[in-house]
This record gives C-alpha cells, sequence and structure tokens, in this order.
C-alpha cells in the first residue's frame, strides 16, 4: 500500500444530499477499466491512471497517487433515466463508499435540469443523446465512527479521513478530464449515422460563429 503527501485539513466534506427517485434499479452494463497511460518518456510514478469505459465510449484520467485508493463499481446501474456508476474509496484492502458517482441519463437539455433542479448533481456534458453529471461524497463512512455511533474517531481513523476528504476536494478536476472517443457500443448503425450527421452540422456551426466572431 502506497502513502500520499501531505493530505487537506480536517472539516466536514459537505452537505449530503438526494439525488431524486428512480425506477427499479438493475445492471445496465460493465462498466471499464482503469489502467495506466503515458509515453516511453513518462515513468510509472508519474503516469495517470486512465479509466476506460466501452460501452459509453469515454475516458476519466484520475491523478497517479490515487491508485492505492480507488475502486470503480463493477457494473453502471439503475435505469435509461438514471443510471450511476460510483468509484469507491479503498483504504488498506478494505472499500467504503463513493468518492463520487457519474449520473448518466437520457433527459437532456430543460429537462434533465428541471429533474436534477433539486438535487447536488453537477452537470459534466452531453454526448450522443445523454447527459453526464457527478454528485461528490457528503458524508464520512459510517464505519469511522466511534462505537458510541455519534462521532468519528479522528484518532483512530484520522488518516483515511484526511485521504478521503482531499480525494473529494479533487474530484471537480478530475471529473473534467471525462473524454469521449466513441459512440455507446449498443447504438444501431442509424443511430451512429445520425449523430456522425449531428456532428459535422454542429461543427459547421461552431465555424460560422467563429468566423463571426473574426
Amino acid at each position: 500500500m502506497g502513502t500520499i503527501g501531505t493530505t487537506g485539513t480536517t472539516g466536514t466534506i459537505g452537505t449530503a444530499g438526494t439525488i431524486g427517485t428512480t425506477g427499479t434499479t438493475g445492471t445496465i452494463g460493465t462498466a471499464g477499466t482503469i489502467g495506466t497511460a503515458g509515453t516511453a518518456a513518462t515513468t510509472a510514478h508519474s503516469r495517470p491512471l486512465i479509466y476506460r469505459n466501452e460501452k459509453y465510449g469515454f475516458t476519466i484520467v484520475f491523478p497517479r497517487w490515487w491508485k492505492p485508493y480507488l475502486a470503480a463499481e463493477d457494473n453502471i446501474r439503475g435505469t435509461p433515466e438514471e443510471a450511476s456508476l460510483s468509484f469507491l474509496f479503498r483504504y488498506k484492502g478494505r472499500t467504503y463508499g463513493p468518492v463520487f458517482t457519474l449520473m448518466i441519463s437520457n433527459r437532456t437539455g430543460q429537462a434533465w435540469q428541471r429533474y436534477y433542479a433539486d438535487s447536488p448533481v453537477v452537470y459534466l456534458s452531453q454526448h450522443n443523446g445523454l447527459t453526464y453529471g457527478y454528485v461528490v461524497s457528503g458524508e464520512i463512512p459510517s464505519e469511522f465512527l466511534k462505537p458510541n455511533r455519534l462521532s468519528y474517531d479522528y484518532r483512530r481513523y484520522g488518516r483515511p479521513i484526511r485521504i478521503l476528504r482531499k480525494l473529494v476536494s479533487q474530484t471537480p478536476k478530475v471529473v473534467n478530464t471525462l473524454h469521449f472517443n466513441s459512440p455507446p457500443k449498443n447504438m444501431c448503425l442509424a443511430c451512429r449515422s445520425q449523430v456522425a450527421r449531428r456532428t459535422r452540422n454542429q461543427t459547421r456551426s461552431s465555424r460560422k460563429c467563429s468566423r463571426n466572431r473574426t
């Protein structure tokens, strides 16, 4: 188990909130894998970790030091309206609750905004008819409570609590590395051609706008 540098100061992680009512939960698809990326010029210690999700065709880049403390869920769960993929906190071989959860929904535009208006979910991106957002952990795991269950045992669990807080604080920067490589695997050929056409039209529009600005 590796160590990290100085962690953040103690304090609360933030206020937890509800996301909204979902349908029946179930497995939507297999989640991706986490691997190491880098060129021959980079060292093993400096290479970032890249999470790849083949089903939805995206990657997320994590700082190298996250590796001992990160575990991705095996499956994307939920419904097409609200699917979720959690990246869990791991410490000394034990897995706890999520550092953050990626939310994937077929709601777009104002429909998405209305649905998540009163939730802590933060908008990330819209791609191929799906909207991506995320929500960070709002609470320290209950496993770190004292036996009386009334307060946290900072003397015994101070280090993992500080590490978790640092992970949470870096999450906004991490999730903004979300990058799309290809259309989702379950997309039919007709839908793929529609997506390609829409992408070409968006590219033309952005070029026109850039010409207007100049």
